[in-house]
């Protein structure tokens, strides 16, 4: 008989073959296991090797500018340019900046001088300073307080009125400030450069060296200007103040921020003319004189009030006048008795009047030889802006420029008859005009060659010149 069943011995045979058979396929398979897990950590590290922060990302405003190890090298950065811009003073960063952890490459990094560029071409760096305000607008920036004091203080020292005067006012026509504020080193300027920008208006300023042979009318002639505006950008500079070949005067028409307005009195000692009174003489010969009686001047002390707006005089008034000496007349006796070649002026042509005084003065120079040529008229002495009256009725034959007579007047009164009225200041007829006696036709002053404020009166009889004083009254 066939037995199905198995003794133990037979079954514990089985059982330990199974398990030998299971281990050994489990030992097959360890070294795959191994390397996965060996690719896991290097995946791992290569991850974190590649995305761990190193560096931080500086931002300014929003915007990335550059990439440091650090923000310790951006701060040493940023006081080396403070150093350099703010010269010792204090800077104050405008611009916001922040930092951000990233991780870069190893030449990633902003080079040193890179990034000073970068710093001072994106971030505002603003300096404590104080602007000097004109009408409530800022126009320049000065380092302080005290230097823009400086600034103000100079500039009316520098159209204060010189001499003997008594100051009534000294200041900005406009309204000036000082205020303090925050700007741009760069924008900060010296005290003599605030000087410059607020009396010239910050334009460039062109200049012209005086040559041999140049007036103040031959320099405004040749620069399209008129003297009055070359006066009015040189301060001190006068129309009979003499050229000095090598000196230099501004020609640029200046626009200054700041104007100075000064207002002073002074008193002056002013000669008194006398007057001249003539006494026919039937016994003597026409053109012939005889002085009676020596004249004197007398004198006389004259207030004046004067304002003057940067350096320039823009208003004279009398406030008082004094007379401290009287003058005496002159008396002259002409004669009257009529001889062949000398001709009387008169009025209309009558023969019977004689010329009016175009301005009431002391005669500084005479008809006659002076200075070894022969003088062709009367100076009479005036004050700048005195009338000038026509002596007779006539016809302006001229009135302008003449060469070293400066402004001039020439009118005909008819019968051969012309009167000269040179130096004026100022011509108020034009070339056609009819004039009666008496009437202003310009002001006193020292155009052309001229030393001192006068007028030269001349008298003409047919192309000739005449002793204007056998004319006048």
């Amino acid at each position: 008989m066939i037995s199905n069943s198995c003794s133990k011995e037979e079954a514990a045979a089985h059982k330990k073959a199974a398990k030998e058979e299971k281990w050994k396929f489990k030992r097959s398979s360890s070294p795959i296991l191994y390397a996965a897990a060996l690719l896991i950590l290097l995946l791992s590290f290569c991850i974190i090797a590649f995305t761990y922060p190193n560096a931080y990302a500086v931002i300014a405003d929003g915007k990335k500018i550059a990439l440091v190890k650090s923000p310790e090298v951006v701060e040493s950065t940023l006081e080396e340019i403070a150093a350099e811009l703010g010269k010792g003073k204090d800077l104050k960063i405008e611009t916001d900046i922040k930092y951000e952890k990233v991780h870069v490459g190893e030449g990633e990094f902003t080079e040193p001088e890179e990034l000073r560029k970068v710093l001072k071409s994106y971030l505002s760096f603003l300096s404590s300073a104080a602007a000097i305000t004109v009408d409530g607008e800022q126009k320049v920036w000065v380092e302080d307080e005290e230097a823009a004091e400086k600034v103000l203080e100079n500039l009316k020292a520098r159209f204060s009125p010189k001499g003997e005067v008594k100051l009534i006012r000294l200041d900005f026509k406009e309204k000036v400030e000082v205020q303090k504020g925050l700007v741009a080193p760069d924008k900060i300027v010296s005290i003599s450069e605030a000087e410059e920008i607020l009396t010239s208006g910050g334009g460039k300023i062109v200049t012209h060296i005086i040559k041999k042979g140049d007036t103040l009318w031959s320099i405004a002639r040749k620069n399209n200007m008129k003297v009055a505006d070359i006066l009015a950008v040189n301060p001190g500079l006068k129309e009979n103040t003499i050229l000095k070949i090598g000196s230099e005067i501004k020609l640029a028409e200046v626009r200054p921020i700041v104007n100075v307005v000064a207002e002073y009195e002074k008193i002056e000692n002013k000669a008194v003319p006398f007057e001249i009174q003539y006494v026919n003489d039937s016994k003597m010969p026409i053109g012939t004189t005889k002085v009676v009686q020596e004249g004197e001047e007398g004198e006389k002390e004259v207030t004046y009030k004067v304002t003057t707006l940067n350096g320039v005089n823009i208003l004279t008034e009398v406030v008082k006048t004094e007379v401290i000496k009287e003058p005496k007349v002159k008396i002259i006796h002409q004669g009257t008795k009529e001889r062949d070649g000398i001709a009387i002026a008169s009025r209309g042509g009558g023969g019977s009047g004689r010329l009016a005084w175009p301005l009431r003065g002391r005669i500084t120079s005479g008809y006659g030889s002076r200075g070894g040529e022969f003088h062709e008229a009367i100076d009479i002495d005036g004050d700048g802006g005195d009338p000038i009256r026509a002596a007779e009725d006539g016809k302006v034959v001229f009135a302008g420029w003449s060469g070293g007579y400066g402004n001039t007047i020439v009118i005909d009164h008819g019968n051969g008859l012309r009167t000269k009225y040179a130096h004026c200041s100022q011509i108020n007829v034009r070339v056609g005009e009819t004039v009666s006696r008496g009437e202003v036709i310009g002001r006193v002053g020292s155009t052309g060659r001229a030393t001192g404020t006068h007028l030269h009166f001349e008298v003409l009889q047919d192309g000739q010149s005449r002793n204007p004083l056998l004319y006048l009254r």
